[in-house]
């Protein structure tokens, strides 16, 4: 359809989600907004992941330094757009409910100025110049591999955004120190965002892999016996290190996997599974959160983490041989 002509009604959605929510009120209308933001959302983010790596050389096998410098402004943007917004999204509802939405419509307005600006100036996906080359036995098996990845990471930072707050108050943690612990986490994937872009050894090691998934382990059953904030922050870091490597790596191997013509749909499963993997992680840590206690979520994404890492070891091993 075009990269360009999915993001422009995305962000039409995101406005249209945005002004909604402050002109509707009660639960119904509201959880509308919500999840309109959220189809806008997927119409954008797989879009621009695949729009920024227009023209850049499909191959497994090499290092693609645009690719990979485009790729970490884009996972640095997002994740300060976060960050900012965490913060000055609290102290605008203390102004009113509504500010932070209005404060959101604005900004989607700009983006989407933006981007009927700058849509001209982007070149259009090669016809047929890359159509034809063929994707490596390697480079499929790690986009496998990131995949089954990512699911793990969302469903363990589902526990961040939903849960958390109901353990932080449990324990006595204040709003502000609440906020600098989830702002501390940003920091960390912003950390490994710049490493990732500045090295190659992690490119098809799958060992790397394993380190920074059994770090998040250690770090999800450091936070269910988590008693103080700075056992919280340590914990909640190695779940940061996992989703900052899982998000940047599905990226990279999705985009030097595939030819042109197939980066959209790469990009598009590369955020189903973290969607995915977060409403798994919601509903289910929710379920086992109001039976066994604010803890247990984090022992059931321990537990995803380490399954799938299993499942990815053999996946790997299978296809080795076929490299």
């Amino acid at each position: 359809f075009g990269r360009a002509r999915l993001i422009v009604p995305g962000m039409l959605l995101l406005i249209v989600a945005a002004v909604g929510a402050m002109a509707v009120a009660g639960r119904g209308p509201l959880l509308a907004m919500y999840w309109l933001s959220a189809f806008a959302l997927g119409m954008i983010h797989p879009a621009t992941i695949a729009w920024f790596n227009t023209g850049e050389r499909a191959s497994g096998a090499a290092r693609s330094p645009g690719m990979s410098r485009n790729l970490v402004r884009f996972c640095i943007s997002w994740n300060l757009g976060v960050l900012v917004a965490q913060f000055a999204g609290g102290r605008l509802f203390l102004l009113g409910p509504r500010r932070p939405f209005a404060v959101a419509a604005v900004v989607a307005i700009i983006d989407l100025a933006l981007v009927l600006r700058v849509r001209s100036r982007i070149p259009a996906p090669p016809a047929h110049s890359e159509a034809a080359q063929p994707i490596d036995r390697k480079s499929a098996v790690f986009v496998c591999v990131s995949r089954l990845a990512n699911l793990g990471g969302a469903v363990a930072i589902s526990m961040v955004l939903h849960l958390f707050p109901r353990l932080a108050v449990s324990l006595g943690i204040a709003a502000d120190l609440h906020g600098e612990i989830l702002a501390s986490m940003r920091l960390v994937a912003i950390g490994v965002y710049v490493m990732l872009h500045r090295t190659s050894f992690w490119h098809y090691r799958f060992a790397v892999n394993v380190f920074v998934q059994l770090t998040a382990v250690a770090g999800l059953v450091l936070v269910f016996f988590a008693s103080n904030s700075l056992m919280l922050l340590a914990g909640l870091s190695g779940v940061a290190l996992l989703v900052g490597f899982n998000y940047f790596a599905g990226i990279y191997y999705g985009s030097t996997a595939h030819e042109e013509k197939r980066r959209g749909f790469a990009s598009g499963m590369h955020e189903a599974t973290l969607g995915l993997g977060i409403a798994i992680g919601s509903a289910v840590g929710g379920l086992l959160g109001s039976v066994a206690g604010d803890r247990s979520p984090y022992l059931f994404a321990a537990l995803v983490v380490a399954a799938l890492l299993a499942l990815q070891t053999v996946v790997l091993l299978r296809s080795r041989q076929s490299w």
